[in-house]
């Protein structure tokens, strides 16, 4: 595996991922989906950041997944290019209410969606497994 800072970081992102995940697949009448939209931006910058700190790279307190996968890239350049949609925007417009909008059950299915290819690349850029950073292995 890899050091356990980038181990802690790699469980939170796939922490949030996995519950983003679950939240898909309530009845629609209960589906949140807000909450699928902020932690897919939260999964996937996780999982970037724990990309950063492999290489030994630093990063600012940001949320704007474009600017992380841009360091990405300079820090690695075999790094594919990854188009992160509109994630970014959920890290503040989900959580406080002067910014808060319902997203469509849609709109959540494609921020699942973003969010499983980024950490599809970061696993595999890294030679990690899911199980490696799933805490239950059932």
């Amino acid at each position: 595996m890899t050091d356990e800072r980038i181990k802690k970081w790699l469980i939170s992102a796939n922490n949030d991922f996995m519950a983003a995940g679950n939240l898909l697949f309530v009845t629609a009448e209960k589906i949140i989906t807000n909450v699928i939209c902020y932690l897919s931006q939260q999964s996937s910058e996780k999982f970037l950041k724990a990309f950063l700190l492999s290489k030994s790279e630093s990063f600012s307190k940001t949320h704007n997944l474009e600017l992380l996968i841009e360091k990405c890239k300079k820090a690695d350049i075999e790094f594919p290019q990854l188009d992160a949609g509109r994630l970014t925007s959920y890290n503040i417009a989900m959580r406080y209410p002067d910014e808060f909008r319902i997203p469509s059950i849609q709109e959540a299915r494609e921020s699942y969606e973003t969010a499983k290819l980024v950490r599809g690349v970061i696993l595999s850029r890294l030679n990690i497994s899911e199980k490696e950073i799933t805490l239950f292995n059932n």
